[in-house]
């Protein structure tokens, strides 16, 4: 019986300077995949396209021997496969013929340079001759020139030309260049038994050929079998390892990790410490001004609530990692004590509130720092940061100022609604998290014996959970978002369609709100003049088409109600297939903000059953999407599960949804790309009870929750996680068994 061949498993790496080991240039990142996939030819290529400033760059070897030429990695005798991977760093094996064995790494040491050594060796009984060529092709832009062979002093490089960048590629020996049509270098092997031959290759990138070529001649002599040796320790004291997991956890936990390094960008401009990108691949990291505010989407800015995920993601192994993070936007503190919405390299300010999540972060931290100085520090600065909240100048209390605050991103399918209660809606959910915020002020007050904002805080605690409760809908099992202008919760009549012009007669409609909301939804076409006329005695108001805010193809608007019933309505420039829609704005509407609340601790214990009896379904379907939950709410919904005994819930949220069971069949775990993608560690740790895991103690909690055991290792400690009991083995092989219900502490040293 014939076996079917294995499908081919494409290589799609990222590979990028990683600033904790490193030099990054945020204004010039050249950003590298590893790929078999695309490209002409089909080659194991290194590609970018130098932060949009060619068409392509790639790097591919091809090997001959006994009159035969093998580029791509499908007809290599044995497929590329990763053996060791890094933030900057990747180690692959594979054979070209079915005698020569390759193992082929490749470091990216500064964002303007890459540097690739392959091991070659025959197992052959007899010494053979092949034949390795290194290929560089650049498609540069207009006015460029692709690489070609050059000589430089006694060196043969090849050299090329494109916008802003001049690379050099340099192979070490004294290879010829005319292996073939392509621009490449090679050098003629003699392959003796058990005897390896090692070749190494540098491209430089910089602004011109001469400094190219010094940066690729310095890292010439670099060992990469040494800087892989680095990693791996490096890696085993700082990283965390999950095994024995269910749904490929251990791949998903080990991934995120090294994504979270490559997006992490080193100080710059105002931020004085580390910060995050959103993302980080080929297109990104070239700035034309050098100031990185043009550099790409997601570089440069951060927000209240990427703090929030960074805390999640790099707790518990980089504590001062997320310090930092949380301290570039208390830096940027206003003279009227508050926060910047969007915080960035440049400073500027977009005027709005940071989501008041801040407190909370600085208390996670501590507990893993235990750096009273920095609290003391901090602490003035937080509780200026939660008055300027109810400063006189707020007229608006519990408005959100931008659906940034919320959380919520653009590519939410029911935006344009989340947009109107935005302009128009007090949020329980703002004054939920205003509440846990006041809370946890309150802790760190007495905690430092600062008990002189107490009163304060107590007093707009209070406040604030007493509004919270005043919107909970029991019959909808959550808190509603009411009127900023007189408080009400109702929506109103039903929503009315038009799908023509005209006048039409509004006796039908009838609302309680202080403003109304109008939709138009187009039909394809591309944005056109249309006039709105409302009428309500003698008094009319007119919308045209700039009044409304665009989210694909449906706009928003809202107008003011008069004092007067309305009576009618004119509809002017609509065309065919376009459907307008007139109702109050959406008080009652269910969005993911309606999680803070419940897990924020306000809400009362009856409640948060409620909203689960209820909501969870919905919310759990949501969250197994990926794109309909962003991950600041899946963190919440897992966070909020857990704290409520639905563990086994909690850990499918944080498995995007994958089984649970012990032994799930094998799938592929694709690589995270985006800062959204990446896998809160904190969250997983804390679900099965770790509240604490230092260098110095371990606090955790065991309980009879049924979720399936693991294994996890943090620097010389390991915690088997079995169910009802905990097995910890120390450095010295020490071992403590834990099978008592209830809170435990572990000292390590």
């Amino acid at each position: 019986m014939e076996v079917p061949a294995k499908p081919f498993q494409h290589l799609n790496i990222i590979l990028a300077a990683d600033s904790l080991q490193g030099k990054v240039d945020p204004c010039n990142d050249q950003i590298w995949k590893a790929t078999t996939e695309t490209g002409q030819p089909p080659a194991l290529a290194l590609a970018t396209n130098y932060g949009l400033r060619a068409y392509g760059m790639s790097i591919f070897p091809r090997f001959h021997m006994n009159n035969e030429v093998v580029t791509d990695p499908r007809s290599f005798s044995e497929p590329p496969k990763v053996s060791f991977q890094a933030a900057n760093f990747m180690e692959v094996h594979f054979k070209p013929f079915p005698s020569i064995n390759a193992v082929y790494r490749v470091w990216v040491p500064t964002s303007q340079s890459i540097v690739g050594q392959i091991m070659l060796e025959t197992s052959a009984a007899q010494a053979e001759s092949l034949q390795v060529e290194w290929v560089a092709m650049l498609e540069p832009f207009p006015g460029g020139m692709p690489m070609a062979p050059a000589e430089q002093g006694i060196n043969t490089i090849l050299h090329g030309k494109t916008r802003e960048v001049e690379p050099v590629f340099l192979l070490a020996g004294q290879p010829k260049s005319d292996f073939s049509s392509y621009p490449g270098l090679g050098l003629e092997l003699a392959l003796r038994p058990a005897v390896p031959r090692q070749l190494t290759w540098v491209l430089a990138s910089l602004e011109n050929k001469e400094i190219s070529f010094f940066t690729a001649r310095r890292y010439a002599a670099s060992s990469l079998e040494a800087e892989q040796l680095k990693l791996e320790i490096a890696g085993k004291k700082e990283a965390i390892e999950v095994c024995n997991a269910p749904a490929n956890l251990d791949a998903k936990v080990t991934r995120s990790q090294i994504r979270s390094r490559q997006l992490l960008l080193p100080p710059f401009g105002r931020f004085r410490n580390p910060s995050l990108a959103q993302s980080r691949n080929e297109d990104h990291g070239f700035s034309y001004n050098g100031e990185g505010n043009d550099a790409g989407p997601g570089w440069g800015t951060q927000t209240a609530v990427d703090a929030f995920l960074a805390v999640r993601i790099f707790l518990p192994a980089h504590p001062q990692l997320a310090k930092g993070i949380l301290q570039n936007l208390l830096d940027q503190q206003a003279d009227n004590g508050s926060f910047e919405m969007l915080s960035g390299w440049n400073g500027r300010h977009s005027g709005k509130n940071a989501t008041p999540l801040l407190a909370g972060m600085a208390l996670d931290i501590f507990n893993y720092t235990q750096d009273t100085e920095w609290l003391e520090r901090v602490f003035p600065q937080l509780v200026r940061g939660m008055q300027a909240w109810f400063s006189p100048q707020q007229t608006t209390l519990l408005q959100w100022q931008h659906l940034l605050q919320t959380g919520m991103e653009e590519s939410n399918p029911s935006l344009p609604e989340a947009q109107i209660l935005v302009h128009c809606a007090e949020s329980p959910a703002l004054a939920a998290l205003l509440w846990k915020e006041c809370q946890t002020l309150m802790q760190m007050s007495k905690l430092l014996n600062k008990l002189e904002v107490l009163p304060w805080l107590e007093e707009k605690s209070a406040e604030m959970m007493s509004l919270v409760h005043s919107c909970w809908d029991e019959g909808d099992g959550f808190f509603h978002c009411r009127d900023i202008h007189n408080h009400c919760l109702t929506s109103g009549s039903k929503a009315l369609a038009y799908k023509r012009n005209g006048t039409f007669s509004l006796s039908a409609y009838h609302s309680g709100a202080s403003s109304g909301a109008v939709v138009l939804q187009r039909n394809g076409g591309s944005p056109h003049p249309f006039q709105v006329t409302f009428c309500a005695g003698e008094a009319s108001q007119l919308l045209s088409e700039h009044n409304f805010t665009w989210q694909g193809e449906t706009g928003y608007a809202l107008f003011a109600h008069p004092a007067q019933p309305l009576s009618e309505m004119r509809i002017a420039g609509l065309r065919k297939g376009e459907t307008l829609t007139l109702a109050a704005p959406p008080f009652a509407r269910f969005d993911p903000t309606a999680l803070m609340p419940v897990w924020a601790g306000v809400a009362s214990p009856e409640q948060c059953e409620r909203f689960l009896h209820k909501h969870l379904p919905q919310l759990l379907e949501a969250a197994q999407s990926g794109t309909r939950l962003p991950a600041f709410f899946r963190c919440l919904l897992a966070e909020f599960l857990a704290q409520h005994q639905h563990k086994t819930e909690a850990l499918k949220i944080l498995l995007g949804g994958s089984s649970i069971s012990e032994n799930p069949l094998p799938a592929p775990v694709s690589a995270p790309q985006t800062f959204g993608d990446l896998f809160p560690l904190k969250c997983l740790l804390s679900l099965y009870g770790i509240e604490k895991w230092t260098g110095q103690q371990i606090l955790l909690e065991i309980d009879n929750a049924p979720l399936p055991p693991i294994t996890v290792q943090y620097g010389q400690t390991t915690i088997e996680f079995l169910q009802a009991s905990r097995k910890v083995t120390l450095a010295n092989g020490e071992t403590t068994t834990i099978d008592q219900a209830g809170k435990a502490q572990v000292q390590i040293a």
